[in-house]
């Protein structure tokens, strides 16, 4: 076979791009909030506006800063998410 023999399969990618797009997403978010309605879409449109937040965070879920963090204590894991925290605001400031 050579490789202008193929033929590109617009059902088979059409399939393959719904399959992939699919995700489950669980939220504690009321029928109603902040005065408006909450259907799936508008939770799903919600959620899709959080990704500079979640790029933001990103480095925290890098192993070169997560992976070596021992801490003896549950309150010292809060004092050092807390840190996380100020230190990404300062990062966004500057």
């Amino acid at each position: 076979m050579r490789f202008t023999d193929v033929e590109f399969d617009q059902d088979a990618w059409e399939q393959a791009r719904r399959k992939a797009s699919r995700f489950v997403l669980v939220t504690t978010v009321p029928k109603e909030w902040k005065g408006q309605p909450m259907d799936a879409q508008e939770i799903l449109k919600l959620y899709k506006g959080q990704i500079s937040v979640e790029m933001n965070f990103a480095f925290l879920k890098d192993p070169f800063f997560t992976d070596e963090i021992y801490v003896k204590k549950p309150e010292r894991v809060a004092v050092l998410g807390y840190l996380f925290l100020l230190a990404l605001a300062i990062y966004r400031v500057l």
